[in-house]
């Protein structure tokens, strides 16, 4: 818009503003915005598929946040819901996790999968409440089970996994992104998990934004 008025403006000032306002990041917040950014771009370019779109969802999770194994299902045409995209986990586990289906029925159930709420749509699901089935322990590395309460209430021990659920239209459960393997065995920071509840919330508009137009050209 034309600017008016009687004073030039001062060219310390136009400095200013370009150094404040400037279009580089300058921290580790502000480069997450920006590959965020670029993650909405990359999913409306009609040449990326959706199986690319879900593999840079999970490396950007990987690379921002603590977990190193990042698992991400979505709801199939059969109405099963399936792991079909990862990151971080050895051939065995990804292999066993790929021969998972899950109903609706199973995605709440509470009873078969023991979890604690920590977020909107964050789910925390700790080892001790972990079925005793060869195919789960496979997919998540074989932890060790738990005999006696953990001692360590800070660690994120092996079993222990976050589900973020991603919702579509009408609130329906389209997926969920499945976290596990903090790097310093730690719990997640409460940021880490407002981030990626965020992120998920963004990945399931994306999702079912590509889902349609898949739909609409065939």
């Amino acid at each position: 818009m034309p600017m008016v008025g009687s004073s030039q403006i001062g060219l310390d000032f136009v400095s200013k503003l370009k150094d404040v306002y400037s279009t580089l990041s300058k921290n580790e917040e502000e480069r997450l915005m920006a590959d965020v950014s670029g993650l909405i771009e990359f999913s409306l370019d009609r040449k990326n598929a959706l199986p690319r779109i879900l593999d840079r969802i999970a490396r950007l999770i990987a690379k921002y946040f603590e977990f190193k194994s990042i698992s991400i299902g979505l709801k199939g045409d059969d109405g099963l819901y399936r792991y079909v995209a990862f990151f971080g986990h050895p051939k065995e586990a990804e292999d066993a996790l790929r021969k998972q289906s899950y109903s609706s029925e199973d995605m709440l159930d509470y009873d078969r999968y023991p979890n604690i709420r920590i977020g909107a749509a964050a789910q925390y699901n700790p080892v001790e409440g972990f079925p005793v089935d060869e195919e789960e322990l496979v997919a998540h590395h074989r932890p060790q089970l738990l005999k006696k309460p953990r001692s360590d209430l800070g660690a994120f021990l092996p079993g222990d996994y976050v589900d973020v659920y991603m919702f579509g239209f009408e609130g329906k459960l389209i997926g969920w992104i499945e976290l596990s393997e903090t790097k310093d065995g730690r719990l997640p920071p409460r940021s880490s998990i407002k981030w990626i509840e965020m992120i998920t919330r963004v990945s399931s508009a994306l999702i079912q934004h590509k889902m349609k137009t898949r739909e609409d050209e065939h």
